[in-house]
């Protein structure tokens, strides 16, 4: 549902139970997520570029050269941003705290950020080709089987290799903190699979972690798992019950890492429903639930960044912060999540932000995000996703205006 290059805004904690307007604070974040090669120097961007051995594909070093960060930061102080939500592509998948032109381009992003006045959140994308597409990295890992007893060519997504894989990027991202000091904000987690879609899985090492978890003796190597299970009367207990709290367990052990280095970092992971999949309840849905509860707690709260608000009017980001809202009530959640509606500009014009800023201004939520910063930098169009129906320098001048409004008191 993304490319590589976003844009949003994010929001400061709030304490207590289910946001109210009364707790909403007087003043809301605006920022735009990007990439942290968008923000990059010269100097960085060239060094990595012919670091060697080199850790860039030739597209890449075609990307990292073809930016200009101060176009980058002036756009984004044009538009009235003051923060910026980074992933760290193209470096998803590489030790890239061991290489030091890599460790550059995060840590010279974060130098930028900070000569502009901005804050930063760095994010990392989980389930992609760099770190997913190859079982044989993680020692004792399983390649996904599904319910039928197909067996998709990427890793297990509950490997717990695969997860200290994470946790040594997110730790080495939140060491930064200490060299780059007063601009580091957060760090967020993108769960959206860019493959294969593997969240249920069936391999000998989730059957054994279900059979350790529930005292049920599932037999591992079943041609057809969900066959048995259902025999069994444990379908329920197994894709549901099982998997939810393997997904809180993964996000409370990342939580707890971070919080060891800098225990005052904001989490927050991407989606909470598929944006177009609603409703349906499916496992997409109750792996994006369960990492932003897994990360929250009532003392700091996480946040969700929900897409399914992108194209919204403003009643439609009004009713759905509500009713993820009461999603957390009815999960017994309330008050360790709070909620982030995420915005786009394309399909709509301009005069549309005004309408959803009011929206966020005076709903609960303490903020929002904008998708994508390259909408406004001659990006070309994704057929399926839509265009601008206005030139973007409406869209920057309407931004300038609605950020300021949502900030004032």
């Amino acid at each position: 549902m993304r490319s590589w290059i976003l844009a949003w805004a994010l929001i400061p904690v709030i304490s207590g139970d289910l946001l109210r307007a009364a707790d909403t604070p007087a003043t809301k974040i605006c920022g735009v997520y990007t990439n942290v090669i968008e923000f990059d120097s010269a100097a960085a961007r060239d060094a990595a570029i012919a670091s060697q051995p080199s850790f860039l594909s030739d597209k890449h070093k075609r990307a990292l050269a073809g930016q200009d960060s101060a176009a980058a930061l002036k756009l984004t102080k044009d538009c009235g941003f003051d923060t910026l939500f980074m992933t760290i592509y193209p470096l998803w998948g590489k030790n890239w705290w061991e290489i030091h032109a890599a460790r550059g381009l995060v840590k010279d992003a974060l130098v930028q950020a900070k000569a502009a006045n901005l804050r930063v959140h760095l994010g990392l994308s989980l389930f992609n080709a760099e770190f997913c597409a190859d079982p044989a990295r993680y020692p004792g890992a399983s390649r996904t089987i599904q319910c039928d007893g197909t067996r998709p060519s990427w890793v297990c997504f509950f490997d717990d290799a695969l997860w200290k894989t994470y946790q040594r990027n997110v730790v080495e991202m939140a060491k930064l903190s200490d060299e780059v000091t007063g601009v580091l904000d957060g760090i967020f987690l993108d769960p959206e699979a860019y493959g294969p879609e593997c969240y249920l899985c069936f391999c000998d090492n989730c059957v054994a972690k279900f059979n350790r978890w529930s005292s049920e003796s599932m037999p591992a190597g079943l041609v057809k798992p969900d066959g048995w299970l259902h025999a069994h009367n444990l379908w329920t207990k197994y894709a549901v019950d099982w998997h939810d709290q393997e997904v809180r367990r993964h996000a409370r052990e990342l939580r707890e890492a971070i919080r060891a280095i800098e225990p005052n970092l904001q989490l927050s992971s991407l989606l909470w429903d598929y944006p177009v999949a609603v409703g349906i309840g499916d496992a997409r849905q109750q792996y994006f639930r369960m990492l932003a509860l897994g990360l929250g707690t009532k003392d700091k709260p996480s946040w969700t960044l929900p897409e399914h608000t992108y194209y919204s009017d403003g009643p439609d980001v009004s009713r759905i912060v509500g009713q993820i809202e009461q999603d957390l009530a009815t999960a017994g959640a309330a008050g360790t999540v709070k909620v982030l509606p995420g915005i786009r500009l394309l399909r709509r014009d301009a005069a549309s932000l005004h309408d959803r800023a009011q929206a966020i201004k005076t709903s609960t939520a303490a903020g929002y995000w904008l998708y994508e910063l390259a909408d406004l930098r001659d990006k070309t169009p994704i057929d399926f996703e839509g265009a601008l129906i206005d030139p973007p320098g409406k869209y920057v001048e309407e931004l300038s205006k609605i950020n300021q409004q949502i900030r004032a008191r």
